[in-house]
Order: C-alpha cells, then structure tokens, then sequence
C-alpha cells in the first residue's frame, strides 16, 4: 500500500506533462551544429513557427513537399512559416544527414 501512495503521485505527474496543451503563440526552432532544438514540438494550427541558425548555415525543408517552405538559412538569420492545416509535418535540412525534425499540427 505504501508503494501505491508513493507511485500514485508520480503517475499524476507524468499524466499532466504528457497532456501538455499545444503552444498557442509563435515557437521558435534553433539549428545548431547538426541538430534543430526542439526535435519535437505540438502546436495549434494558425502558430507561425521561426528557425533559427545559430551555428551553421541549414536549410528548411519539407518532406515531400507536403508544405511550401524550402529555404536556406545562413548562420545568423531566420525563416517563418505559419502551419494553418492541421497535421504532421517532417522538417529537415538538406546540408545535415540526419538533421530531422516534426512538428504536430493541431486544429
């Protein structure tokens, strides 16, 4: 029983970040070395979302041209996009194998 009370709050816990609502206002993704931070990321449709290169020069790019962003971005400067249709989309950057990211697009 004194197990139970102990894991009860921790389950809770994990409950309340899993359900973490999707970001409302505009997001920024940065491009360092070979990644994009976050790897991850859940918004709502209508967010402008903004990529940063702080180290390096990246591209961004959409997989299958499943939206209309394919842009080079010197180290320095950045690019927007805002997501209105609600979905999936895989991002990454034609300069860096391996550099990869998703963005959940939520109505």
């Amino acid at each position: 029983m004194k197990r139970l009370k102990l894991l009860l709050p921790a389950i809770a816990l994990v409950t309340v970040f899993a359900m973490a609502p999707a970001a409302n206002s505009a997001v920024v993704v940065k491009g360092s070395g070979a990644r994009w931070r976050p790897k991850v990321t859940t918004i709502n449709a209508g967010v402008k979302v903004t990529w940063k290169a702080v180290s390096g020069s990246h591209t961004v790019t959409a997989y299958k041209g499943a939206w209309s962003k394919n842009t080079s971005i010197p180290q320095g400067t950045k690019t927007s996009f805002t997501f209105k249709k609600a979905g999936t989309y895989n991002v990454f950057c034609s300069i860096h194998a391996g550099m990869e990211m998703k963005l959940r697009v939520k109505k």
